[in-house]
């Protein structure tokens, strides 16, 4: 039998009511009894999750079968080592929101160019096999190349589309970070990630060696490669400043670290920094959503001066030419 899938908007609620009910001093199993009170819709997927849980299988692993969104379960996975679920599930889903967010507004701005740019591509073909050849016209090789590169364009965004879905987490995270136009956003992402869970290890009395440990052994996260890159370094006997030295580590949250501040102090600075990471991922992402459009709409005003171009050019030609 298919497993229901589980729409994101809902997921994220989930995590909210979770996260609010496990702070009042609910236990895992009484919290999922009162979402399946609220979400009585997936009845069904909470009681196989209570039904793994019980048989030992963790939040993460349950979560994860039931298709919920990758960072929630990457969070909750990192949860296991230091039990603030509750933490884990509320900022998961702020990050979740965010993104959702984003991509809603990006398709809500693609709209009316995309029909607009659909309704050009309708007509110039109609121009190029139609109209030209009743004109005689010599002048459309503007409309056959902006035919062909579209149809390139199309088969390329595909392949990449496939392509990414064959990647894991850590290798998008990887390839993210490379591409020139979004390499900053991805950058501040992960940043926050970074910064986010190693207030949540802080909170529980865990040290920063641990949460660098639970990264590196996250095969599916991210973040495993800093992980990684910090123990290699301190286990080759770099000091711990030296070693956080990683694009992806916030240099304030890395210049707190060296203070010598007390651990509640600390985790007080790593939960602010957080905050203000995810505020500027936020903004930066509104700001290159508010260039998207008018950059369409040039891209449109251009083809459609020069499909003008193409249609009068020949006109001229059968009234003897430009005077």
């Amino acid at each position: 039998m298919r497993k229901q899938r589980i729409p994101l908007a809902v997921q994220l609620a989930v995590c909210e009511q979770l996260s609010q009910v496990l702070a009042a001093g609910f236990n895992l199993r009484q919290s999922l009894q009162v979402v399946t009170l609220t979400f009585d819709a997936q009845t069904p997927v909470w009681t196989a999750v209570d039904l793994q849980l019980s048989a030992g299988t963790s939040l993460a692993e349950s979560l994860a079968a039931n298709h919920f969104h990758p960072q929630i379960v990457a969070q909750l996975a990192l949860a296991e080592h230091h039990g603030q679920l509750a933490d884990a599930l509320h900022d998961a889903a702020e990050l979740v929101r965010v993104q959702t967010e984003s991509r809603h507004k990006l398709r809500q701005l693609m709209v009316y160019p995309l029909i607009l740019l659909a309704l050009l591509a309708v007509i110039q073909t109609v121009l190029l096999v139609g109209v030209l050849p009743m004109l005689g016209s010599t002048h459309a090789s503007f409309v056959q190349t902006e035919l062909l590169g579209a149809a390139a364009v199309l088969v390329l965004a595909a392949g990449s589309w496939l392509g990414l879905r064959r990647l894991n987490a850590v290798e998008r995270a990887g390839l993210w970070q490379k591409v020139p136009v979004i390499r900053t956003l991805a950058i501040n992402y992960y940043r926050y990630q970074f910064v986010s869970g190693l207030a949540q290890y802080l909170a529980a009395g865990l040290p920063l060696i641990t949460y660098v440990g639970a990264l590196s052994e996250a095969a599916n996260n991210p973040l495993s490669p800093v992980g990684q890159s910090v123990q290699a370094r301190l286990e080759a006997g770099e000091p711990l400043q030296a070693a956080l030295e990683h694009p992806l580590i916030y240099a304030p949250a890395r210049q707190l670290l060296m203070l010598g501040q007390p651990p509640k102090l600390v985790q007080a600075g790593m939960t602010l920094f957080a905050k203000q990471l995810l505020k500027q991922f936020g903004e930066r992402v509104e700001r290159w959503l508010a260039a998207v459009q008018p950059v369409m709409f040039i891209l449109i005003g251009l083809q459609i001066v020069m499909m003008y171009r193409e249609l009068l050019l020949p006109l001229y030609d059968h009234l003897g030419g430009l005077p």
